[in-house]
């Protein structure tokens, strides 16, 4: 029986021990079934649901931050399709979020949510998340 070889496999593989780095975390936490069990455990209106179930509710593709989308720092042939992936605060600079994807809940009232998933070294990183 030949082994196929899912996305997150690959991800996880490419990434091997350099897992701890900023961009291989991202791109492992955007994989869909990463992100169902994420919100079965944190968002009560997925708690009930199965995880196949769960993936079939993330819209698209999640968005992970590798391109700024202020002018003069993106390249031109570059097009980001979607929601924002970053924020705008007066004095506090500019905020990239590491994971952003939607995802419609499954109830008989369809609730489309934004989610924002963020990669943190710390469990306590010194801030409100």
């Amino acid at each position: 029986m030949k082994e196929v070889k899912t996305s997150l496999y690959n991800s996880v593989e490419i990434a091997d021990d350099k897992a701890k780095y900023d961009e291989n975390v991202k791109n492992i936490l955007a994989n869909k079934i990463i992100l169902a069990w994420i919100l079965k455990y944190s968002v009560k209106e997925f708690m009930e649901d199965d995880i196949d179930k769960i993936v079939s509710l993330i819209e698209g593709e999640p968005e992970v931050a590798k391109v700024s989308i202020l002018p003069g720092k993106t390249n031109k042939n570059t097009k980001i399709i979607g929601d924002s992936n970053e924020d705008k605060i007066p004095n506090e600079g500019e905020i990239k979020f590491d994971i952003r994807f939607n995802v419609y809940t499954s109830g008989c009232e369809k609730i489309k949510l934004i989610v924002n998933v963020e990669a943190q070294k710390k469990y306590n990183p010194g801030y409100d998340l």
